[in-house]
């Protein structure tokens, strides 16, 4: 796997989720969108600390990355249920986004195994 791929991928979701919050309507701007913003940085964190681990502490931080990929998955499909943002835009993220870090995630996770 080449993980400058998923590097890339979630620097570009974090930036597109910044101005998709800043669309949001004020009373979730402040809210969940605050919540979307704060768990893609903490993917990107996440991402950066395990490339310094050394190839058997992996595991464990990679499983944590991709529980909290999961929590920010269901963040914005909650955005968009609650019409946050559009089902248009959440369909973009989906196919553009995050089917593929979640791919690559799961991918690393099994290398780390």
């Amino acid at each position: 796997m080449n993980n400058q791929d998923l590097y890339y991928k979630i620097y570009m979701l974090t930036k597109l989720l910044h101005k998709t919050v800043h669309n949001m309507p004020r009373e979730y701007k402040f809210t969940i969108g605050q919540e979307i913003i704060i768990l893609c940085w903490k993917c990107l964190d996440q991402y950066f600390e395990i490339n310094n681990l050394k190839d058997e502490e992996k595991f464990e931080a990679i499983k944590k990355l991709s529980k909290d990929f999961d929590k920010l998955k269901c963040r914005l499909r909650m955005s968009q249920e609650i019409e946050a943002m559009s089902e248009k835009h959440f369909v973009h993220l989906q196919e553009n986004y995050l089917f593929s870090i979640g791919d690559q995630i799961g991918g690393w996770l099994k290398w780390a195994e």
